[in-house]
C-alpha cells in the first residue's frame, strides 16, 4: 500500500493476465491519491506487455476510476476489449465492448468510447467481466460478477457467466453459477460484505467440471468445483 502521499501501488486483488499474439499481458488496478477529493483514493487499470515475465513494461492505461477492463486475442486477429464504465454512462457499473486491431490501439479514448452491452443489468444492479475464455465455436465465454444492495444497504455479489458473439455483438442472458453459501464459512471484512463473492478465475478441468476461484466476503480467497458453465455455450451454433 501507499506509504506516502505521492506514491502509487498495484492492487493484486484486481490483477489479471492473458496472452495476445506472442506476448504476455499483465494488468492490475493502480491506486493513487485522488486529484480532487482530499484523503480519497483514485484508481485506474494499467497494462504491461512483454515476451516473458522478466521483460514486462507498462504500455497503456484505462480511464480514471475504471476497473475490470479485460482483453482477449481472437482467431481473426482482432482483440476483444470488455470495459466497465460507471457514473453518467454506466451507473453503478455496466459492461461495454469494442474491438481493436492491435495492442497499439488500446488507450483511454478507445476504452471509454466502448458501447455498453445493452439490457444486461437492472438499474439497481451492477457488474463486470473478470475473465474471458475463447470457446471452440468462436464465442467468448465471460466470467464475471453481478451485484446489488438490499434494503439495509448490505452488498450481495454473485458469480456469473454469459456468452458473447464478437461478430454480431449478440449475447446470452446472465447465468449465476455460484453464491456465497456454495463456499466454506470464513471471515468477513465487514458485516455488509458477508454475502459477497468476487469471481477471480475459472479453470476448465474436463469431464464437464471446472474449478471456480473467488474472493469471499472481501476477506479470503476460496475455490470450489462446479459444472463447467461454458459447455452449453460451446454447443450453440454460430
Amino acid at each position: 500500500m501507499c506509504a506516502n502521499e505521492g506514491c502509487t501501488s498495484i492492487r493484486t486483488s484486481r490483477s489479471f493476465f492473458t496472452f495476445i499474439k506472442d506476448e504476455i499481458i499483465l494488468g492490475g488496478v493502480e491506486i493513487y491519491p485522488h486529484k480532487e477529493i482530499k484523503g480519497a483514493l483514485g484508481y485506474r487499470t494499467v497494462f504491461f506487455r512483454g515476451k516473458d515475465i522478466y521483460s514486462l513494461k507498462r504500455f497503456t492505461q484505462g480511464p480514471e476510476m475504471m476497473k475490470d477492463i479485460r482483453i482477449l486475442d481472437l482467431r481473426n486477429g482482432k482483440i476483444a476489449v470488455f470495459t466497465r464504465p460507471q457514473g453518467q454512462i454506466g451507473g453503478r457499473g455496466k459492461i461495454g465492448f469494442t474491438l481493436i486491431n492491435s495492442l497499439d490501439e488500446l488507450n483511454e479514448d478507445v476504452i471509454v468510447s466502448a458501447p455498453l452491452i445493452e439490457g444486461q443489468f437492472d438499474e439497481e444492479e451492477w457488474g463486470g467481466a473478470n475473465e474471458l475464455h475463447l470457446l471452440k465455436n468462436g464465442l467468448i465465454g465471460v466470467l464475471g460478477h453481478v451485484a446489488c444492495f438490499d434494503g439495509e444497504m448490505n452488498r450481495h455479489y454473485y458469480s456469473m457467466v454469459f456468452a458473447f458473439n464478437p461478430t454480431n455483438f449478440e449475447r446470452t442472458l446472465i447465468k449465476i453459477i455460484a453464491v456465497r453459501d456454495d463456499f466454506q464459512e470464513g471471515e468477513s471484512k465487514r458485516d455488509d460484505l458477508k454475502d459477497v463473492i468476487f469471481s477471480g478465475g475459472l479453470t476448465r478441468i474436463g469431464n464437464g467440471k471446472a474449478i471456480l476461484y473467488a474472493g469471499v466476503s472481501d476477506a479470503e480467497a476460496h475455490q470450489i468445483e462446479i459444472q463447467d458453465p461454458f459447455l452449453e455455450y460451446e454447443n450453440l451454433k454460430v
